[in-house]
């Protein structure tokens, strides 16, 4: 009998044990749904229905998903912060500059929003998804390369394909309508791929089976697609679908292509050669050996993936809105091109008179304002954040949406309206500081803004300097969309007409 007596008391301490264990986790996740259920109250923002929340409003074509979310946001685009349910979870989103102000410089919102793991299957906790410690090793790894004077030594490289581009494009400058975002993406290819991995002989890293270009811009769309819809959340569910295809081929694709840069540049680094200007790859492998710091090959193979996708976008997109612009905008253009050939002439861009372009550089951030690179930022809180109107809860999921911040009519006259002529130093000093933040801002603000600002000063001048650029279109006919980035539904195009 004593042995049944032991059993069935091990048995009932076993449950109790894990009762009152469950009964703990149930209790702390009842406080903080109580601080989310309480803040909900206060904050305004659209009905939510019970369980699924907002999460319907996303069931859209992709397309579709921005003006979702305008539709969404202008209402209490002034009264921000304001709040919606994605299902179960609850979000704060805020447009409003003084509150991504606090968000953006707080200690407590460090961390990434959580939509951020699915980007992790392409490109691991590396700059874009990553958090915490290891985020802090790598960031610091890579702010030790994009100095100035490394920068500076790119733009030879920047100049260089941005010529080829050129010579590219005499052949379609008969007058004919052209995409430019094709022939922009291949040079941006190219000139990343040699600044950041040190790959200059590209197709050599290709598997001709492989349309790589193709498979860099899908894996922004299935992973937004995901993000933006909670039933696709359970990894069994996604695993069903067609995305989850083109995700698979899309994560093998690049990872054999960064996976092989990085093993032709460490057999060049052991053959003791060099190139003549050393890539980022080069540098972080030279920086890596020097310092005896820890990073495993896994963890460069993400850094590098992280790296090649963000330039290469940024550039890819920027370059060609801000072309597009040009395009409907011809007397802006002139005035650029008017620029451009009294600063630089004949002359090759150098580190001396790119600083010059001061209306290039307009140029290029009205566009970004207009188009920003990243619509939408998530971060996690990891205490309480002190708003001015609000105290934001721990574990809250927090959105901003820099998209509506950059058309908000509060801050910027005529929003809608492409006007350089806000980037004057008079009209910068007048406006709030987080009203424009196409590149983030605090700590997590991007590393690699210097680096796009001179790579596409580079592509727009030589652009302007040989060619005229006419559209049919007008500001009224362009349609937006995003996954990662603000893109063209319509498409970038535009006639060119050599000078």
């Amino acid at each position: 009998m004593i042995p049944e007596i032991s059993i069935r008391f091990s048995d009932i301490l076993i449950v109790a044990t894990a009762g009152f264990l469950i009964s703990c986790l149930v209790r702390i996740y009842q406080q903080k749904l109580i601080k989310f259920f309480k803040l909900a109250l206060i904050l305004p923002g659209p009905r939510a229905y019970p369980l699924i929340g907002n999460a319907l409003e996303f069931a859209c074509e992709p397309k579709d998903v921005l003006n979702r979310i305008t539709k969404i946001v202008i209402p209490y685009i002034n009264s921000s912060p304001m709040r919606i349910w994605m299902g179960p979870i609850f979000v704060v989103v805020i447009t409003k500059p003084r509150d991504i102000e606090i968000i953006l410089n707080s200690q407590q919102a460090i961390n990434k929003g959580f939509h951020y793991k699915f980007l992790k299957p392409f490109i691991g906790d590396g700059l874009i998804s990553g958090s915490g410690p290891m985020w802090k090793k790598h960031r610091k790894m890579v702010s030790h390369i994009m100095t100035q004077k490394v920068l500076d030594g790119f733009l030879e490289v920047f100049d260089r394909h941005s010529q080829n581009l050129i010579e590219k494009l005499k052949f379609e400058s008969d007058g004919k309508i052209i995409d430019i975002m094709g022939p922009i993406e291949e040079c941006t290819v190219d000139l990343v791929c040699e600044s950041v991995m040190g790959c200059s002989e590209i197709n050599s890293f290709i598997d001709s089976d492989q349309n790589f270009i193709h498979y860099s811009a899908e894996m922004y769309r299935v992973v937004h697609d995901r993000m933006m819809k909670i039933w696709l959340y359970p990894d069994w569910i996604y695993k069903l679908t067609e995305n989850y295809k083109i995700h698979a081929r899309g994560q093998k694709v690049l990872e054999n292509f960064v996976n092989k840069c990085i093993a032709e540049m460490k057999k060049k680094k052991k053959l003791g050669k060099s190139e003549n200007v050393k890539s980022i790859l080069e540098r972080l492998l030279d920086n890596i050996e020097n310092s005896g710091i820890q990073i495993s090959d896994e963890e460069l193979k993400d850094e590098m993936i992280t790296l090649y996708l963000a330039a290469q976008d940024t550039l890819a997109v920027i370059s060609s809105f801000a072309i597009l612009m040009l395009g409907i905008h011809e007397e802006i253009q002139e005035e650029a091109r008017k620029e451009v050939e009294k600063i630089l002439g004949n002359d090759r861009i150098t580190s001396e008179n790119i600083s010059e372009l001061k209306v290039v550089e307009k140029i290029i951030k009205e566009t970004l304002r207009l188009f920003p690179i990243a619509p939408i930022m998530g971060r996690t809180s990891t205490g309480e954040i002190k708003l001015d109107s609000c105290t934001i809860p721990e574990n809250c999921q927090v959105i901003l949406v820099p998209f509506m911040t950059h058309r908000n009519s509060k801050y910027w006259e005529e929003p809608e309206k492409f006007n350089p002529e806000r980037f004057t130093s008079e009209a910068i000093a007048k406006r709030e500081p987080f009203s424009f933040i196409p590149f983030s801002a605090g700590p997590m603000g991007c590393i690699g803004q210097r680096y796009a600002m001179m790579s596409l000063k580079a592509i727009i001048s030589n652009m302007v300097r040989n060619f005229k650029i006419s559209s049919e279109l007008e500001m009224k006919d362009i349609k937006l969309k995003t996954d990662i980035s603000v893109r063209s539904v319509n498409g970038y195009k535009v006639f060119l007409k050599s000078n």
